[in-house]
């Protein structure tokens, strides 16, 4: 009889348990693992895919934009090994001038973003360890950023920096040789509804302890503050700063 119990715990309460933490730790190494360049490859396909389908609802894109883009973002989301989040960025006119494609891997948030206005594509790689931003624009490499503050152009020559990490404000400087291009609001996450850290999962759900409560949204007419003239390739390195800033800080599912 005994052997009996121990043979039916085993199968209803040991098996169940193991199962579930061979299948965690099955969707941590599949979502967490390096793709290989196939993969890849079809993925950052399919990204250009998605955002063209939605860049013929784009507002022609006019130089003034770059000073007009708002966080206010359209988008939806699905959830599994990859993340995916489809979605337009609006004008403060609320115009929409910007459609992207993100797919986050992994816990530590590798994302790949497409982004497009009706003329132009920007697609960035970022890791996070080390923390390292790669950004192509019309499919050519045009620099990158480390450790979310030195900017180097495409022969790898330091360009400038940003002081998004150390600013104690919610705007931070672009500094190209020495001279502040632009300043950037910092974005943060758009979602509407956010969990409750000071929820009780054990505890009864109620008015004053709700799983999750609406998160104060703010919607800034604009991102981006340019300080001096901007010659083409300066322009180009802070629009491209200011979509990567929309949507990457803008979007934040792993809280």
């Amino acid at each position: 009889m005994k052997l009996f119990f121990i043979i039916l715990t085993i199968i209803f309460f040991v098996l169940p348990v193991v199962g579930i933490i061979l299948l965690i730790r099955y969707v941590i190494k599949k979502s967490s693992a390096n793709q290989p360049p196939h993969v890849l490859a079809k993925e950052k396909q399919q990204l250009i895919e998605k955002v063209n389908k939605t860049r013929k609802k784009l507002k022609t894109w006019q130089p003034e934009y770059l000073i007009q883009i708002s966080n206010e973002i359209d988008y939806n989301y699905s959830k599994g090994f990859t993340r995916k989040f489809n979605g337009i960025i609006k004008s403060s006119n609320s115009d929409k001038i910007i459609a992207f494609r993100r797919l986050d891997r992994g816990l530590d948030i590798n994302s790949k973003i497409m982004a497009v206005t009706s003329d132009t594509s920007f697609y960035f790689e970022v890791t996070p360890k080390p923390s390292l931003v790669k950004i192509f624009v019309n499919d050519q490499y045009l620099g990158k950023i480390e450790n979310h503050l030195s900017i180097f152009n495409t022969d790898g020559i330091a360009l400038g920096h940003i002081n998004r990490k150390k600013t104690t404000s919610g705007i931070y400087d672009v500094v190209f040789n020495e001279i502040t291009l632009a300043q950037l609001i910092k974005n943060s996450d758009r979602r509407m509804f956010l969990k409750n850290p000071f929820h009780n999962s054990s505890g009864r759900l109620g008015p004053n302890n709700p799983m999750f409560i609406q998160n104060d949204v703010k919607i800034e007419n604009s991102l981006v503050n340019v300080t001096t003239e901007l010659n083409d390739y300066e322009y180009r390195w802070i629009l491209a700063l200011a979509i990567f800033e929309c949507i990457y800080y803008g979007i934040d599912f792993n809280q």
